[in-house]
């Protein structure tokens, strides 16, 4: 993943600050690409969005970081659109089994005796 180059080094335009940020959200985009799928990386890297923002706001990251970074996290979400879709199962319980006789008390819906 190359949004490490992105995010540091002398004159690129990144706080070191900045840097321990975006550092830590490209090892959680990392991990996530590992082990959580592609809904899982898709939010990190919208979280990272979130934060490069953030950072360029504060002044923390030059306009032409920010630029860079968000090329980068656009190229990584291209890279995730061409894997499978994430898939989602749904089951049902079986129904219950009734054990016993009927329901509600013996004589209820019965008219005996009532004339």
């Amino acid at each position: 993943m190359f949004l490490l180059a992105a995010c540091g080094g002398s004159d690129s335009g990144v706080s070191r600050l900045a840097g321990t940020r975006l550092q830590a959200r490209v090892e959680a985009i990392r991990t996530a690409a590992s082990h959580a799928g592609r809904s899982a990386t898709e939010r990190r890297v919208m979280e990272l969005l979130v934060v490069v923002d953030e950072l360029q706001a504060k002044g923390e990251l030059s306009a032409a970081a920010q630029a860079r970074i968000r090329h980068a996290a656009a190229a990584v979400s291209a890279q995730l659109s061409l894997l499978p879709a994430p898939t989602t199962t749904t089951t049902t319980a079986p129904p219950e089994e009734h054990k016993g006789k009927g329901h509600g008390k013996g004589n209820e819906g019965n008219d005996h005796g009532k004339d």
